[in-house]
């Protein structure tokens, strides 16, 4: 009973996601008083690479300039893992992630100098990059229909406006699970290419 609760509640938290979202091909993945944070629900990929990208969008909540870093690949919102299911969630949970930094006193003050210095990226009404899953792409296991592929992002985004700073993180909590962030993809896969002159990580 209550595992059923469960999945109800997960399946309706997703629908309000997805009906916030600014369409039908966009994930909300999480929101603060800063941003909010989308994926599109499709793969991307390039030729030579044995992986493949996720397409995420940050949209700037504020009305003044907000940065955003960008610095390090590994500390952004990132595909994680991924798996074929014949249900939209995933009933066992066997997953590492990375841990996001202690946003504290020290890390707020160094984000607020970055910004600053020009040394994060800034942000207009939105920004846009393509992140690498350094791993086999599903692509050979996944051209069947009636099954479905789930990516399991994780990461956080670390941002400033020049006053404060804020983390965006989809860390696990009792409040936030892990199937939280779990972006749910039909199959055939419709693949995407990655635009030129993308920021891609």
């Amino acid at each position: 009973m209550r595992k059923n609760l469960l999945g109800l509640a997960l399946f309706i938290y997703v629908t309000g996601m997805l009906r916030a979202s600014p369409g039908a091909e966009w994930q909300l993945l999480i929101e603060d008083k800063f941003v909010s944070v989308y994926v599109e629900r499709s793969l991307c990929r390039v030729s030579g690479k044995k992986g493949f990208f996720v397409h995420v969008r940050i949209d700037n909540k504020t009305h003044k300039r907000l940065g955003v870093d960008l610095r390090d690949r590994f500390s952004v919102i990132y595909p994680n893992q991924w798996g074929l299911y014949s249900k939209p969630h995933r009933d066992t949970i066997d997953e590492e992630r990375m841990i996001p930094p202690k946003m504290d006193a020290a890390l707020k003050q160094k984000l607020v100098a970055d910004f600053h210095a020009g040394a994060l990226t800034g942000i207009g009404d939105s920004l846009d990059y393509y992140r690498e899953f350094y791993g086999q792409s599903p692509e050979a296991n996944a051209n069947s229909a009636g099954n479905l592929l789930i990516v399991s992002m994780g990461g956080w985004l670390l941002f400033s406006d020049g006053e404060s700073s804020d983390m965006a993180s989809l860390e696990e909590s009792k409040e936030r699970p892990f199937q939280l962030s779990d972006v749910v993809l039909p199959l055939p896969l419709r693949w995407k290419n990655i635009p030129t002159g993308a920021r891609v990580f």
